[in-house]
C-alpha cells in the first residue's frame, strides 16, 4: 500500500504542477486500453507465466497508478470547462453560493469559505464550480450565517493577488493550492433558501452542535485567553487567540497542541472505546459507532489535514480492530493518506497535511530506537524519556519542512513537549466532562474553574519559556532541493538503522555532502552579489541596496510604521542571510547615489532641478505629482527611469504616455511586481 500512494501520491503532484501536460481525456483512454489489455492478457496466459514477469508486470501497474493520480488532480482543477476561472468574470454577475466553511470574524469583516453552485443570467443558469474566500460585511445578519447556507449576491469575483516583492509569502500560491483563485466582497444578498435536504441539515446541525459548545466554554472558562486556548485545543477555532499567545506557543514549540491532531483523535478515539464496553471488541456496532463518533468531532473541529488524516486512520484501526486483522501501521497511513488524496487531489500540497504525515512516520519509526538508547528504572523518568523521544522523533521528521516553511527552530521544544502533551491531555479530558456536564450548574462550576486553573499554569509555563534567552533560532532559509536533500538522508540514514549496512551509510553521508555544499555555495554565491531593489508598497517608499550580507534601506516610513519594513522585507533579509542592515530615512528632494559603478537619483516628491545636466544609469521616483516627464528628463537623463508605487496613480496613464512618446525605458511597479536588479562593480 505504501509504494502504491507513493506512486499515486507523484502522479497527484505531476497533475497538479503541470495540468496542461496531457488533456484529461487522455489518462482515461490510456487506463481503459491498459484494462483491456489486462483482461486478454488474464484470458490468454497462465498465472505461473505472469508470476515470472513481475517486473515487466509492476511497471504495468504502477504506470496506471500514476496516471490515475495525475487524472484525478486534473479533473478537480480550474482547468475545467465550468470552472469560475473560465467565466467572464469582469461585469457583476448573480452567483449562488454555498457556506463550506464557519465564518471566521476579522476586524472589518467575516470571512468564510464558499463553493460557487450556479451563474445565473437574464434567460439561463449554467452550472459553475470553484471555491471562493468570501468577505461579509459585519453586520448582525451576516454573523448568523453557518455552515451549508446557500444564498444569492450580485458580485465580481476578483482573482486574488500575487505577491510582488522578493521572497514575500504568496498568499495567492497558497490558496491556489487549496484550489482557490478568487474573493468576492460582499455586502447584501438576495435570499437565503432553506433546503430541506439531509445534505444540508447535516452541516447545520453540526455548526450548531460547536456554536452551543462555544458558549458552553464561554460560560465555563470566562477568561478571554484561557477560553482561546480552550477553544482551539477542543474544537478547532483559533479566532479568540490572540498575537501574544501565538506568539508563545510558536516559541516554545507548542504550536501543533492548538492544531486538532492524532492526539486529540486518539483521546476521543479511548474514550469512545471505553464508553461502549458493552459491547463485544468485534461487533459491527461498535466500530460503527466508533468511527461516526470520530468523525463527528474531526468535522465539528473544522477538518484540517491533520485532523483528517487521524480520523481516516483510527477509522482503519476500529475496522481492523473490529476484524481482528492485524495492518502494518504504514499501511494504514498509505490507505489514509490515499483517501484523502483520491476525494481532495490537493491536500498533499498543503502545510498541515505534509507536517503531520512527515511527524507520524518519523515518530513510529525513530520513536522506539530512540527510546531504547536509554532504558530508566524510575517510572517518572521513564515517562519524561517517552516523551522526550517522542519529541525528538518527531522534530527529526519535520525539521526540514518546519526550516522551508516558517525559517525558525524553537530550541526549547523538548521541556515544552514534556509539559504540553500531558497538560493538552488533561485539558482534552477537562473539556469534555465541562461539556458533558453544562446541563448541571453545580458540577459545571468547579470543572470549568479547573480547566480555567489548568490552562492558566499551561499558559504561564509556555509564557515563561518563550521568553528565554535564546528560545528561537531565527534566519533560516531552505530552498526546495534542499529540503529533498533532507529528507533524503534521513531516509537513508532510517534504512542503515533498519539494515546496518554501510552502502546505506556511506549513501546517507553522500547526500549530506551534497546538502552542506548546497549551503556553502548558496552563502559563497550571496556574499559576492549586489542587489538594487524597489519594493512594491502601499503607502511609503522602500528602496534596497545590498552588497554580500550587508543591505541600506531608503525609505519614507517612520520608526513608529518600522512593522511595515520588517513585513515587505524580512523573507529577503532571511534569504540573502543579512549580518547588518542599515535603514535610512529618504528625505523630501533629490537624493543622488553611487553604488556598485552606478549612478542613481531619488527624486522623493516635488523639487528644483539642478541646472546642469546629469548623466545616470536609474532614477526613482517617488510620491510625484508632477506631470511633466520631459522637464525631468531633460535634466536627469537615465537609462530607466522606475516610478514605485507611491506615485499618484491617476497620473499613471500620462506618464506611461510620456515615456513612449520621449522613447525612454520606464518600469512602473505598481502594475508589477517589485523592481530588482543585479548589479557588478
Amino acid at each position: 500500500m505504501v509504494r502504491v500512494y507513493l506512486v499515486y501520491a507523484i502522479g497527484t503532484y505531476i497533475g497538479l504542477q503541470f495540468p496542461l501536460l496531457l488533456p484529461y481525456y487522455i489518462p482515461l483512454l490510456i487506463l481503459g486500453i491498459s484494462l483491456f489489455t489486462v483482461i486478454i492478457i488474464k484470458l490468454n496466459y497462465s498465472a505461473d507465466y505472469l508470476r515470472q514477469q513481475t517486473t515487466t508486470v509492476n511497471l504495468f501497474l504502477f504506470l496506471c497508478i500514476l496516471l490515475l493520480g495525475f487524472n484525478q488532480a486534473v479533473i478537480n482543477q480550474k482547468h475545467v470547462k465550468s470552472h469560475l476561472s473560465n467565466r467572464n468574470t469582469s461585469e457583476k454577475t448573480l452567483l449562488r453560493f454555498e457556506l463550506i466553511q464557519n465564518l471566521e470574524e476579522k476586524t472589518n469583516s467575516y470571512q468564510a469559505l464558499g463553493q460557487v453552485i450556479t451563474g445565473h443570467s437574464i434567460n439561463s443558469s449554467n452550472p459553475i464550480t470553484g471555491k471562493v474566500l468570501l468577505y461579509f460585511s459585519k453586520t448582525d445578519k451576516f454573523s448568523q450565517m453557518k455552515l451549508g447556507d446557500e444564498f444569492y449576491t450580485y458580485c465580481i469575483p476578483r482573482p486574488i493577488e500575487a505577491a510582488k516583492n522578493p521572497q514575500q509569502f504568496n498568499y495567492a500560491d497558497y490558496l491556489a493550492a487549496q484550489q482557490i483563485f478568487h474573493q468576492v466582497f460582499i455586502d447584501t444578498i438576495l435570499s437565503i433558501p432553506i433546503k430541506p435536504k439531509i445534505s444540508r441539515k447535516i452541516p447545520h446541525m453540526l455548526s450548531s452542535l460547536r456554536g452551543y459548545l462555544e458558549k458552553v466554554l464561554l460560560k465555563a472558562v470566562p477568561k478571554v485567553e484561557e477560553r482561546s486556548i480552550a477553544q482551539a485545543l477542543l474544537l478547532g477555532n483559533k479566532d479568540l487567540l490572540s498575537h501574544t499567545t501565538k506568539l508563545n506557543f510558536s516559541n516554545s514549540g507548542a504550536m501543533h497542541v492548538l492544531a486538532v491532531s492524532g492526539l486529540h483523535v486518539g483521546i476521543i478515539y479511548l474514550i469512545l472505546s471505553h464508553m461502549l464496553f458493552f459491547f463485544n471488541s468485534n461487533s459491527q456496532s461498535k466500530v460503527i459507532l466508533l468511527i461516526s463518533g470520530i468523525w463527528v468531532y474531526a468535522i465539528i473541529t473544522g477538518g484540517s489535514p491533520s485532523v483528517l488524516r487521524a480520523a481516516t486512520m483510527f477509522s482503519f484501526i476500529a475496522i481492523g480492530k473490529g476484524t481482528k486483522q492485524h495492518v502494518s501501521i504504514y499501511n494504514l497511513l498509505a490507505a489514509s493518506a490515499l483517501i484523502l488524496t483520491t476525494f481532495q487531489a490537493n491536500i498533499i500540497l498543503h502545510i498541515g497535511f505534509q507536517l503531520s504525515y512527515c511527524a507520524v512516520i518519523s515518530i513510529i519509526y525513530f520513536q522506539p530506537k530512540i527510546y531504547s538508547l536509554y532504558l530508566p528504572k524510575q517510572w517518572i523518568i521513564d515517562k519524561i524519556w517517552i516523551l522526550s523521544s517522542v519529541s525528538i522523533a518527531a522534530q527529526i521528521g519535520t525539521l526540514p519542512l518546519s526550516l522551508y516553511y516558517f525559517h525558525q527552530f524553537p530550541i526549547y521544544f523538548l521541556l515544552s513537549n514534556i509539559l504540553v502533551i500531558p497538560a493538552a491531555s488533561l485539558i482534552i479530558y477537562l473539556g469534555i466532562l465541562t461539556f458533558v456536564s453544562s446541563p448541571f450548574d453545580c458540577l459545571l462550576s468547579p470543572i470549568g474553574q479547573l480547566l480555567q486553573n489548568v490552562l492558566s499554569c499551561l499558559n504561564e509555563s509556555l509564557r515563561i519559556l518563550s521568553n528565554l534567552p535564546g528560545a528561537i533560532s531565527h534566519g533560516w532559509w531552505l530552498q526546495r532541493h534542499e529540503v529533498i536533500l533532507s529528507y533524503l538522508f534521513i531516509l537513508i540514514l532510517a534504512g542503515y538503522l533498519t539494515t546496518r549496512q554501510g552502502k546505506w551509510l556511506i549513501g546517507a553521508f553522500f547526500f549530506l555532502f551534497l546538502l552542506v555544499s548546497s549551503f556553502s555555495i548558496k552563502k559563497i554565491t550571496q556574499t559576492h552579489s549586489n542587489n538594487f531593489t524597489v519594493y512594491h508598497t502601499k503607502k511609503g517608499s522602500l528602496i534596497a541596496f545590498r552588497s554580500g550580507s550587508h543591505q541600506t534601506i531608503y525609505t519614507t516610513y517612520t520608526k513608529d510604521e518600522a512593522t511595515n519594513i520588517r513585513f515587505i522585507n524580512n523573507n529577503s533579509a532571511l534569504a540573502n542571510q543579512l549580518n547588518t542592515q542599515k535603514v535610512k530615512l529618504l528625505h523630501p528632494g533629490l537624493s543622488f547615489l553611487s553604488f556598485c559603478d552606478n549612478n542613481i537619483a531619488i527624486l522623493n516628491g516635488e523639487h528644483r532641478l539642478p541646472s546642469k545636466k546629469q548623466s545616470l544609469d536609474y532614477v526613482v521616483l517617488c510620491h510625484q505629482d508632477d506631470t511633466n516627464l520631459n522637464r525631468i528628463h531633460e535634466v536627469l537623463k537615465a537609462d530607466l527611469y522606475i516610478f514605485d508605487s507611491t506615485n499618484n496613480y491617476y497620473l499613471y496613464k500620462v506618464w506611461k504616455s510620456a515615456c513612449k512618446d520621449l522613447n525612454i525605458n520606464c518600469y512602473f511597479v505598481r502594475d508589477s511586481v517589485a523592481f530588482e536588479q543585479k548589479l557588478n562593480r
